[in-house]
């Protein structure tokens, strides 16, 4: 084997490590909740194979129970149909959701500014107690102790 096979299946080894960062998202196949859907029964994710004679059609199951104590698998399904119910709802489901969103984001930003101008003085208020004459006494008790007469 040339090195550079051997650095080409390293590299690939390495990438289908999980880490923390990864928290599911699919690598590889059409199926839309690989990694994304937990099993009803115990709360793990469900593990997504793909079976049929060009391994294309998407299998969710649970054998967390099986692996773990030898228990009959929790639960199994086709992934097709699930699929396209999915993609069948979810557009509507994501624009009203967004919709929502960026109407509660908005709302938050306008009530969070108009807070912050009714505690935060103006400009020219600043500006007239920093350059009033006088104002050097009612700063000094904040100025720096070396600097204090």
């Amino acid at each position: 084997m040339s090195w550079e096979r051997f650095e080409a299946i390293r590299a690939m080894v390495s990438g289908n490590v999980p880490t923390g960062k990864h928290h599911g998202a699919p690598r590889h196949g059409d199926a839309l909740l690989a990694g994304l859907i937990r099993c009803r029964r115990c709360g793990r994710k469900l593990t997504l194979r793909y079976s049929g004679t060009r391994n294309h059609i998407p299998r969710y199951s649970c054998n967390r129970a099986w692996m773990d104590n030898g228990s009959p698998h929790c639960s199994a399904s086709g992934g097709l149909r699930v699929d396209d119910a999915i993609e069948e709802a979810l557009p509507g489901v994501v624009c009203l959701g967004a919709i929502a969103a960026v109407t509660t984001a908005a709302a938050a930003a306008t009530q969070q500014r108009d807070q912050v101008r009714e505690v935060r003085p103006r400009p020219s208020a600043i500006q007239r107690i920093v350059w009033s004459p006088g104002s050097l006494g009612q700063l000094e008790p904040f100025a720096c102790p070396c600097r204090r007469g």
